[in-house]
């Protein structure tokens, strides 16, 4: 099931307000509409984790990598190697020493274990750092694709393209339109985003909200005072 993402439907309803009190023809309703759908996505985008802007490229590397760190001593990994030269590696509950066939594995690629429910390691023989761009056990599935979930809506829109664009599905958008109105619902498809980011729609609302309201209500002002002469 997906998670459902609730937003103050006061702000969708002072949004709709403005639309129609500026716009004096379909053509107009439509195009306001559409651009604080824009701007709702955008702020939403923003809102949403890891980090607070709406580049992936861009996001630091702590949001897009798993560290890699010096494990803990609860047990151990070893790789061994024989004469002949086979090879391969072990875990052990216990320390191993003295052995010229064995050497000890210190460091480890930190990730969450899904199926203990805790932090793990995946062993990790490579060089100094904390990163590697390079090792794809180090990369995050599916970073920052929560924020895709409102990006990838854009280009619809008229919008921009996000500057990474994968192939699954991540987001849906649903337009109903009349010869004098429109509705537009955008559906974030990435399932964690109820957790890590759960205010992210109704941020994404207010921000548009006040972002209309900022462009058009002195607007509206103005065409009532030259109404009122």
């Amino acid at each position: 099931m997906q998670p459902t993402i609730t937003v103050s439907q006061s702000d969708v309803a002072r949004i709709n307000e403005i639309i129609h009190k500026i716009a004096k023809s379909a053509r107009r309703v439509k195009g306001i509409t559409t651009q604080a759908m824009v701007f709702a996505l955008q702020s939403a985008a923003k809102a949403t984790k890891p980090g607070s802007g709406t580049s992936l490229k861009k996001l630091p590397r702590k949001f897009r990598l798993r560290p890699i760190e010096t494990m803990p001593t609860t047990y151990f990994w070893y790789r061994w190697i024989t004469g002949t030269g086979n090879t391969g590696i072990f875990r052990s509950d216990s320390q191993i020493r003295d052995r010229k066939d064995i050497t000890r594995i210190k460091r480890g690629i930190k990730f969450w274990n899904k199926k203990s429910q805790d932090w793990d390691y995946i062993p990790y023989e490579g060089g100094a750092g904390k990163y590697n761009e390079g090792e794809k056990r180090a990369r995050i599935p599916a970073a920052g694709w929560a924020k895709l979930g409102w990006l990838k809506t854009l280009p619809a829109l008229g919008g921009k393209q996000p500057d990474v664009s994968p192939r699954a599905a991540v987001s849906t958008l649903t337009r109903r339109e009349t010869a004098n109105d429109i509705s537009l619902r955008a559906d974030n498809l990435v399932a964690y985003i109820h957790r890590t980011s759960p205010q992210s729609a109704a941020i994404g609302i207010e921000k548009a909200r006040n972002r209309i309201e900022k462009i058009y209500l002195p607007k509206l002002a103005q065409e009532i005072k030259d109404a009122s002469r």
